[in-house]
C-alpha cells in the first residue's frame, strides 16, 4: 500500500505531503494517547510511550543522517564547480 501511495505523490508535492503527513501523524498519536492514557495500566502506558519515543529517535537519526549526506553532496558540488541537479540527488540516494 505504501508503494502505491509513494507512486501517487507528485515530486513537486512531496515536501508538503511529507511535512504535513508527519505533523498530522504526530497530532493523531498525541491526541489518541492523551485521550486514552487514563484507561491504560501505568506500565502499559509507559511501554507505549517509550516505544513511541524510540521510534521518534530513530526518525531523528535517519533525518540527521540524510541531512549530513545532502550536505556532503552539496559541498562536493561546490568544490568541483559542478551544478547541483537531479544527478546529484540520484547519487545521494544510491549511497
Amino acid at each position: 500500500m505504501r508503494r502505491i501511495f509513494m507512486e501517487l505523490v507528485d515530486t513537486k508535492d512531496m515536501g508538503s505531503s511529507f511535512i504535513d503527513g508527519a505533523r498530522a501523524s504526530f497530532q493523531i498519536a498525541q491526541e489518541l494517547m492523551e485521550s486514552k492514557i487514563k484507561d491504560l495500566p501505568p506500565s502499559e502506558a509507559r511501554f507505549i510511550i517509550r516505544e513511541y519515543a524510540l521510534n521518534l529517535e530513530r526518525q531523528m537519526e535517519w533525518s540527521n543522517s540524510l541531512l549530513r549526506r545532502l550536505e556532503k553532496v552539496s559541498e562536493g558540488s561546490k568544490s568541483s564547480s559542478v551544478s547541483q541537479d537531479s544527478g546529484s540527488v540520484s547519487a545521494l540516494m544510491a549511497e
